[in-house]
């Protein structure tokens, strides 16, 4: 994305920007063609370079991201969600069997809301893949724009690996959590019962069928359960690495701001009356501006693809959340009961991703009016000091994400989530006390 800004005699500034391409720009800031940086994002290779590569090719791995124009891996992907679609067809006829008997039809629930989440969140990304993939690719735009600046800084450059680190970890961590919990999970019921029992969805008829059609069955039921926590989880991350990086770099845009002075970063003393080191200083805040603006499109294009994710996973926390909290309290079976304390912090973790990430993107986007005190305004010129306060003005409005255009993300909606799971979880437990 290009900026190209103009500064009038009065020291105005106004600021607009164009596709990479040279193309013309678009409401949502799409490039009406896909430009050949594009193209080369379908590659495994092509994310090479990009700071969201270990998020990509995880999602490229489950199925959820297309990194090959293979037509086998659109198989793999159709097989994905036709497992997923049989699970959940399962699930709710166990559920419709056991619907007298509510801890073993909340056990089913909980697992039927994990691979519906899983489902809806692999139909988004394979329906809007080219969002997501001009998504991963504005996000490096803005992230290199910032990057040779930090090279001069060692502070700044510290903070920028800091959050690349940060962001490999958590992606990291997602499959190692998942592997942890599945040890649990999947083998419990095959040690701890002498009879026979499914790892999620309790049928009636297992007992009768033949040992080969019930490790058919354990199979069918694990493998789409794992691959939909994971593929549900992998694109928090995802997401929470967005916000992340968009966060530092505003926090790089502060303390750039915060620095301008007469001469440039490198200025000691000021220099009053110096007309090349006071263009200097204003041509320094103009690119600053330029960048705010950019980071402002960006992050609105960020909420519109984020939007139905979070929504989704907002809800189906909130219901997960609910029955295994319930499972956990009043289940007579000690081995599900303790599944379900172990599963429990899953599901807030996941919305708590959305939450902690827009936080402090908030926080952050508030920060960079502040940094304009900060900085040698005092002995500028009039075009400084007026341009000053328009970035004032602007970033003075707190860049907020939502969940489905209704709901505010951050950490207070996270206590609200908390609650009404409880909520939830104290109405069913009333019912079944009846």
């Amino acid at each position: 994305m290009q900026a190209k800004d103009s500064v009038s005699k009065s020291g105005a500034v106004s600021a607009r920007f164009r596709p990479a391409d040279g193309g013309s720009e678009d409401k949502d800031g799409d490039s009406a063609q896909p430009t050949e940086s594009q193209e080369s994002i379908l590659t495994w290779k092509g994310t090479s370079q990009s700071v969201l590569k270990h998020n990509v090719r995880y999602l490229c791995v489950l199925g959820a991201w297309p990194l090959t124009r293979s037509r086998l891996y659109h198989l793999l992907s159709g097989t994905a969600f036709l497992l997923g679609v049989m699970h959940i067809g399962v699930a709710v006829f166990g559920a419709y069997l056991y619907r007298d008997n509510i801890e073993e039809m909340t056990l089913m629930l909980a697992n039927l809301f994990l691979v519906c989440s899983g489902i809806t969140k692999l139909v988004l990304f394979l329906v809007y893949r080219n969002k997501y993939r001009q998504l991963v690719l504005v996000t490096d735009e803005v992230t290199t724009r910032q990057r040779s600046y930090c090279e001069g800084d060692a502070a700044l450059k510290s903070i920028l690996l800091d959050s690349e680190r940060l962001t490999a970890r958590l992606t990291l961590f997602v499959p190692a959590y998942i592997a942890t919990l599945s040890i649990v999970w999947v083998p419990m019921p095959l040690i701890a019962y002498d009879e026979r029992r499914l790892p999620f969805v309790q049928l009636p008829m297992v007992n009768q069928v033949s040992s080969l059609m019930y490790a058919l069955l354990y199979v069918m039921q694990s493998v789409p359960s794992l691959l939909f926590f994971n593929i549900g989880f992998g694109v928090d991350a995802f997401f929470a690495s967005v916000t992340i990086n968009a966060a530092t770099q505003l926090r790089l845009l502060f303390l750039r701001i915060k620095d301008l002075r007469i001469g440039g970063r490198d200025a000691v003393k000021l220099s009053i009356g110096d007309d090349i080191r006071h263009e200097r200083m204003f041509g320094e805040l103009c690119t600053c501006i330029q960048i705010h603006q950019q980071l402002v499109r960006y992050l609105t294009f960020v909420g519109k693809v984020m939007d139905p994710i979070a929504m989704t996973q907002v809800v189906f926390s909130v219901l997960i959340a609910c029955v295994t909290l319930f499972q956990a309290t009043y289940s007579a079976d000690s081995n599900a009961a303790f599944r379900c304390v172990g599963f429990l912090p899953t599901p807030g973790a996941q919305v708590f991703l959305y939450c902690w990430g827009a936080h402090n993107l908030m926080e952050q986007s508030a920060a960079v009016s502040e940094a304009a005190y900060s900085c040698c305004w005092v002995e500028a010129s009039g075009r400084f000091k007026r341009a000053l306060c328009l970035l004032m003005c602007r970033a003075q409005r707190p860049l907020v994400l939502t969940a489905g255009g209704l709901l505010r993300i951050n950490r207070p909606t996270f206590i609200s989530l908390l609650k009404a799971s409880y909520s939830y979880y104290t109405l069913l437990g009333r019912i079944n006390n009846r």
